[in-house]
């Protein structure tokens, strides 16, 4: 299992942009603490990023882009307000602060939040570690990279490979975050994206398979990927699946991989555990704080510090330090992820869950790097439980309602299972059940923990950076077949 990052252990920050954000901030500041808002914090952001898409060998995507922006947002007479601007110039910041005035004179003048419970925030300056930073390398690099990878993992196809699809993106950018708590956590944020997509087909049966790797860092993450576990991998396993049957429907015992484990955690109960749905009533974990809500097996974990996730940040987008989250331990319902905003309405602690797509949108509860902690068991130990079922890997997709519990997922392939040994690929597939009742038929848990499964997720608009995984995780019975809604 991968560990905290240790806070003391920073590389050094751009001085001069922190300086640059400190004094901009501090004037923003100035000019809000005369108006005696309830609460209020700055967003300062600057951000640079670059994509480039080969399609079947031709650069059908290359783009690069920068940015920067402040937003203020305020809480006064029991309302949100919030303005922003793309220029870090200080006339358009001072200005950010009669027009949050102006709309928060819509207020009712009722609050049902006491900021005064908050404690004080915190001043630090922290940075991602980068050996090579994107920007510095040339798209020309970045080109030859992407061919580099599609054209070995073609020698080792043939024609029936008919699209192939490589990918590189990354993005980086320095933000500073101030608070009326007295908070300034100055941030510098690295990370680059490998994905590459393969199609095969053969006698009206077509196949695909993906690879994605990404992580914290700069190009140094990507530039020496091994292609036997990417695109030459991707290619392999396309064209190995033309050739395996469909799985079989019905209900039977099911062994998730640590991929598919990730899968089923972050649709399916992650998004529940996020405390806006559960103020709203749209959340199946609503009103089940202390419950067992699944088997005592089951220890559900959501942890910005894990080094090695793609989730992975020390302070969320509202200066509060973040921390390991036991969303459910040992089976019970233990606390939902917060921002500021929904743990003072629960008469609660804010955890460090409050992330932001951009700096003009508004914080919400998000889940970061979300897993199931490991049990004791080995892969061979669960296979050897099932008589007759499936081991499904590879997990692609998932839906969930949040209120009424109902999922549906997708696996890219799996094996049969009988007496006990594992068996035949099948081609991909999908389970469905509802959350609660798949997690109390959780009848054993692996013990090895992977969590790597990097990408983005979405909610009302915004999306941010997360990761998921697992260990293998057996459920007694589950409904295998038939394809449903998919959610990115």
């Amino acid at each position: 299992m991968v560990g905290p990052r240790h806070r003391e252990e920073r590389p050094e920050v751009n001085k001069e942009c922190h300086d640059l954000f400190r004094t901009l901030a501090e004037r923003v500041a100035e000019l809000l603490d005369r108006e005696r808002f309830d609460y209020y914090d700055i967003r300062i952001v600057q951000s640079s990023g670059s994509s480039l898409m080969l399609q079947d060998g031709r650069l059908e995507r290359s783009s690069f882009s920068t940015g920067e922006g402040i937003s203020v947002r305020v809480y006064a007479g029991g309302v949100w307000a919030m303005a922003s601007s793309d220029s870090l110039l200080k006339e358009e910041a001072e200005s950010l602060v009669p027009e949050v005035r102006r709309l928060a004179t819509s207020g009712n003048g009722a609050t049902d939040i006491d900021f005064g419970l908050l404690p004080p925030g915190e001043r630090q300056a922290v940075a991602d570690e980068v050996e090579v930073p994107p920007e510095e390398v040339s798209p020309a690099e970045k080109v030859g990279l992407l061919r580099k990878l599609a054209e070995e993992a073609l020698r080792t196809g043939d024609e029936r490979v008919v699209n192939h699809t490589f990918s590189y993106s990354d993005g980086a950018g320095a933000s500073a975050l101030a608070s009326s708590r007295g908070s300034f956590i100055y941030s510098e944020r690295s990370r680059v994206m490998l994905g590459c997509n393969v199609v095969a087909r053969e006698e009206g049966m077509a196949q695909s398979w993906s690879e994605r790797l990404g992580g914290i860092g700069g190009y140094e993450r990507v530039m020496s990927v091994k292609n036997d576990e990417f695109g030459i991998r991707a290619v392999r396993e396309a064209l190995t699946l033309l050739r395996a049957p469909a799985a079989p429907g019905g209900k039977m015992p099911v062994i998730l991989d640590p991929s598919v484990t990730g899968l089923f955690i972050h649709e399916c109960l992650g998004h529940n555990a996020e405390a806006d749905l559960v103020l709203e009533g749209q959340s199946l974990l609503d009103s089940k704080r202390g419950q067992s809500v699944a088997s005592d097996l089951v220890t559900v974990i959501d942890d910005p510090t894990l080094r090695d996730g793609y989730g992975y940040h020390l302070y969320d987008a509202e200066g509060t330090p973040t921390r390991p989250t036991t969303i459910i331990r040992d089976g019970v319902l233990e606390c939902y992820l917060h921002s500021i905003e929904t743990a003072l309405k629960m008469k609660e602690k804010p955890n460090g869950h409050a992330r932001q797509g951009s700096y003009a949108a508004r914080a919400l509860p998000r889940m970061s790097n979300t897993f199931v902690a490991p049990g004791g068991s080995s892969l061979e130990e669960l296979v050897s439980q099932i008589d007759k079922g499936l081991l499904l890997s590879r997990g692609e997709s998932g839906y969930v309602l949040s209120e009424k519990g109902e999922y549906v997922c997708r696996a890219e392939t799996g094996q049969i299972i009988e007496k006990g040994k594992l068996g035949e690929r099948v081609r991909e597939t999908s389970f469905n059940g509802r959350v609660l009742e798949t997690l109390h038929n959780t009848a054993g848990l692996g013990n090895k923990l992977e969590v790597n499964d990097p990408g983005m997720c979405g909610k009302e608009g915004q999306s941010v950076a997360v990761d998921s995984g697992g260990p293998h995780m057996l459920v007694s019975e589950l409904v295998v077949g038939g394809f449903g809604e998919e959610t990115a």
